[in-house]
C-alpha cells in the first residue's frame, strides 16, 4: 500500500488507430528490384544425407565443396555419351542396369563401415545402407505399376548374384527382432518418400531382400503394419504399397503369408476399395502353391477360421451379415479359396493330428445348427475325424456330457445316414 502511495501513477488514455501505411505499385516495384538476389542455380551435393539421415556421428561439414565453381561447371555445355544415331540415355540410364551394377564387394564395404560407426544401434546402420543404395538411382523417376503391380520381384529381380549373396549373408546374421524395427522404419520412409515423389529403390531393395530372407521377422512387426493398413484404408495406393511388403514374405514362406491373411488382410474385407486387393493376395498364394514353387503346412488354426468366413454370408445375425458386403462372385471366390484350405489343411492330415480339429468342429455344431450348409459341412468334417482316427471316439465320451446339443446332433446324423456307407466306415474305424 506505501508502495502504491509513494509511486507516480498516470493514466493512459487509449489513442487513435492508426491507419496501415500504403505505398504505390512503383514504389513497391522499386522495393522489389533493390531486394538482393538469390542465386537459384546453387547445387547440393546429393547423397550426403544418406550418412546423417540416422546416425549423427557423421559430419557434414567434411569435404566440403566449392558451390561457385559447381555453378561454373554447370553453365559448361555437357558431352553427349549417347552414341550416334541411337536415342534414349547411356547403358546406365534405365533402372535396371543401375540395379546390376551394385556388386556384393560394395555391400559389403559400406555395411562394415557403417556397422562400425554405429555399433549399438544396427537398425540405423541398415538403414543408412538402404540410403546409401538408394543415392545411386538419384533422379530416376520409377511408375507406380513397376513398384506395386504384377511383378512382385522388382526390384530384386535386377540383382546380381553376387550381390544378393552378400544381403542374404548380412540378414541371415542379423537377430529378427532388429529386422522387424527395420521393416517397421524402411516402410514408414517409403509411405512419405513416395508421397513426396523422392526416389525409394534403395529402401525398397533392401526391405525385400530383409523380409525373404527371414520372412518370420514380418510378423513380429505385425502390429505396426496392422496400424499402417488400418490408418491408410481410404488410401489405395499407400495401401497397396504395404500390400507390397506383405506379399514378400509370402511370397518366400506361403505359411507366413496364409498366416498374414487370416491376421491382417480379412479384417479389410469389408472395405469396397479393398476387397479384390484381399482376395488376389490368397489366390496368387495358392497358384504358386500348386505350380510347385513351394510347400504349405496348414493346421486347425488356420482351417476353423476359412470355416466360418466361408459361409459367413449364411449368417442370421443382421449385424453380421451387414459386415461384409461382398457380391456373389467374391463370395464364389472364398468358398473356391475354403476349397484349398480344406485340401491343405484337413483332407491332406495325418489321422494323428485330426485329434487336434474334432473338438472344435464338434462345438460349432449347435452353434451354426439353422444353416443348412455350414451345418452340414461341419457333420462331414466330423464324421471324417471319427473315420480317420478313433481317437476322436475317445475325445467325445469325455466331452459328449457337457455339450448335449451337439451330441444329439451328431447321433442323429449318424442314425439318419447309418444305413449308408458311414456304417461300413465308423465299424472299420473302431
Amino acid at each position: 500500500a506505501n508502495y502504491c502511495m509513494m509511486s507516480d501513477w498516470e493514466v493512459v488514455h487509449r489513442g487513435k488507430v492508426k491507419k496501415a501505411f500504403k505505398i504505390s505499385k512503383t514504389e513497391k516495384q522499386k522495393m522489389i528490384d533493390n531486394m538482393p538476389k538469390i542465386d537459384p542455380t546453387v547445387l547440393q551435393r546429393p547423397g550426403r544425407v544418406a550418412y546423417t539421415e540416422f546416425d549423427g556421428s557423421h559430419s557434414s561439414d567434411s569435404d566440403s565443396i566449392d558451390f561457385a565453381a559447381t555453378h561454373e561447371q554447370a553453365k559448361k555445355p555437357q558431352k553427349q555419351n549417347n552414341p550416334k544415331g541411337k536415342s534414349g540415355d547411356s547403358k546406365d540410364s534405365n533402372l535396371a542396369d543401375k540395379l546390376k551394377h551394385i556388386s556384393g564387394d560394395e555391400i559389403k564395404t559400406i555395411h562394415t563401415n557403417l556397422a562400425s560407426a554405429s555399433p549399438n544401434n544396427p537398425v540405423a546402420a541398415l538403414a543408412d545402407l538402404a540410403a546409401h543404395i538408394n543415392s545411386r538411382f538419384h533422379g530416376f523417376k520409377v511408375k507406380d505399376e513397376r513398384i506395386y503391380g504384377e511383378n512382385f520381384d522388382f526390384p530384386i529381380l535386377h540383382l546380381t548374384s553376387s550381390a544378393s549373396k552378400t544381403f542374404k549373408a548380412i540378414f541371415n546374421e542379423t537377430p529378427k527382432a532388429v529386422i522387424a524395427d527395420l521393416i517397421s522404419m524402411l516402410v514408414n520412409q517409403i509411405l512419405s518418400n513416395t508421397d513426396k515423389g523422392i526416389q525409394t529403390t534403395g529402401q525398397r531393395l533392401t526391405l525385400q531382400m530383409a523380409v525373404r530372407t527371414q520372412p518370420r521377422a514380418i510378423l513380429s512387426a505385425e502390429n505396426n503394419l496392422n496400424t499402417l493398413l488400418e490408418k491408410n484404408r481410404q488410401q489405395v495406393h499407400r495401401w497397396k504399397t504395404i500390400l507390397w511388403v506383405l506379399k514378400q514374405a509370402a511370397i518366400a514362406s506361403p505359411d507366413v503369408g496364409i498366416q498374414i491373411w487370416l491376421n491382417s488382410l480379412i479384417p479389410f474385407m469389408d472395405v469396397r476399395n479393398l476387397s479384390d486387393l484381399v482376395l488376389s493376395f490368397c489366390e496368387e498364394l495358392f497358384k504358386e502353391i500348386e505350380g510347385g514353387s513351394h510347400s504349405l503346412n496348414l493346421n486347425h488354426r488356420h482351417f476353423l477360421p476359412m470355416l466360418d468366413l466361408a459361409f459367413y454370408e449364411q449368417t442370421d445375425n443382421k449385424k453380421q451379415k451387414a459386415k461384409f458386403c461382398l457380391s456373389p462372385q467374391q463370395w464364389k471366390r472364398i468358398k473356391h479359396l475354403y476349397n484349398y484350405f480344406k485340401i491343405y489343411s484337413f483332407n491332406n492330415q495325418e489321422a494323428s493330428v485330426l485329434v487336434d480339429y474334432f473338438p472344435s468342429l464338434f462345438m460349432r455344431l449347435a452353434i451354426h445348427q439353422p444353416m443348412a450348409q455350414l451345418n452340414q459341412e461341419l457333420l462331414d468334417c466330423t464324421i471324417a475325424c471319427l473315420i480317420k482316427n478313433p481317437s476322436c471316439f475317445e475325445i467325445w465320451t469325455q466331452i459328449h456330457h457337457e455339450y448335449p446339443v451337439q451330441t444329439s446332433t451328431l447321433l442323429g446324423y449318424i442314425v439318419k445316414n447309418w444305413h449308408g456307407v458311414l456304417r461300413s466306415k465308423l465299424n472299420r474305424s473302431k
